[in-house]
């Protein structure tokens, strides 16, 4: 009987332990998306042969017309990476490679003067390649508002409940309701540089009650432009995570690393690298993991 309650015990670590493998992997932090750091489009007047009239109109700003805004979104976002520790333990470590792929639809009405708006729905698959039994799926609906202040900030906030269960589709193992409050603010470094940093606030009710927690972030990050439709990125992200139903306390160190190539307005594909610090006041919690791999985005707005 010892040993039976042994075993049980451990099963249910691991089980726990997998959980909140699954949660951090499907939570993926995302920043702000940079401003648009085309120059101005500014022409001389060349109509006239040279020693012309156009000598004293000088340079001639041309007025683009504003397109027309695209209420709807489809997008198909596909991920395969490597993870060193899909348990997150800090010992005896186990790696694998995975296969995610995120469907999202969304709808974007402009309600008010500068505020934007989305209502989203989204369905995620993970596959393992050699862990099968951590196979999950999510299902999730949002709403997420962005209001710019002045020429200063950024202010945003989104709300979403999600649901994550086993590929059975009936074992539902997590739900989460994540309410987000944020501020952010960008700078031109030059032509082909931008700057970002922010903060932000995420209250997370859950059920297992023991995964509840509220979080408290900073991040600061740049995104580079060397050449048309190539971005690459850094940024780093600081989180302090309070559990609520338990006595513990988290420090999370983020890094990440990625390089982004936008063929057109609808296929984009990347690279990236990210590193883990996790910091915990209660035993058992502390890790560190890497994880890199290669992406395609498929979006269709119309």
């Amino acid at each position: 009987m010892r040993f039976r309650a042994l075993g049980l015990f451990g099963l249910l670590a691991v089980a726990a332990r997998a959980q909140e493998a699954q949660l951090r992997l499907y939570e993926d932090f995302r920043p702000p998306t940079a401003l648009t750091l085309a120059p101005s489009v500014v022409a001389t007047n060349t109509a006239v042969a040279e020693g012309g009239p156009s000598e004293d109109l000088g340079k001639q700003i041309l007025l683009l017309r504003r397109g027309t805004p695209r209420l709807f979104q489809v997008s198909s976002d596909t991920e395969y990476l490597y993870d060193s520790n899909i348990l997150l333990l800090d010992k005896h470590k186990i790696d694998d490679d995975l296969l995610s792929e995120t469907v999202k639809a969304s709808f974007t009405p402009r309600l008010i003067d500068r505020l934007e708006s989305s209502v989203y729905a989204k369905y995620q698959i993970v596959r393992y390649s050699d862990h099968s039994n951590l196979d999950f799926e999510a299902n999730a609906v949002g709403l997420s508002l962005s209001r710019p202040v002045g020429n200063v900030v950024t202010v945003y906030g989104n709300f979403e409940a999600a649901r994550l269960y086993l590929t059975d589709g009936n074992d539902e193992f997590f739900k989460m309701f994540d309410t987000t409050l944020g501020i952010w603010r960008g700078h031109n470094l030059g032509d082909w540089a931008w700057l970002f940093y922010g903060y932000q606030v995420d209250w997370r009710p859950s059920s297992p009650s023991a995964f509840t927690r509220v979080d408290n972030a900073g991040y600061i990050g740049v995104k580079v432009m060397p050449v048309d439709r190539l971005t690459l990125q850094v940024y780093y992200r600081l989180r302090d995570e309070a559990y609520y139903q338990e006595s513990r306390n988290d420090l999370n160190h983020l890094i990440s690393l990625s390089a982004t190539y936008d063929f057109n307005n609808y296929i984009s594909a990347r690279v990236f690298a990210e590193y883990r610090n996790n910091n915990s006041d209660s035993s058992g919690f502390d890790y560190t993991a890497c994880t890199g791999g290669v992406g395609l985005k498929l979006a269709l707005k119309f």
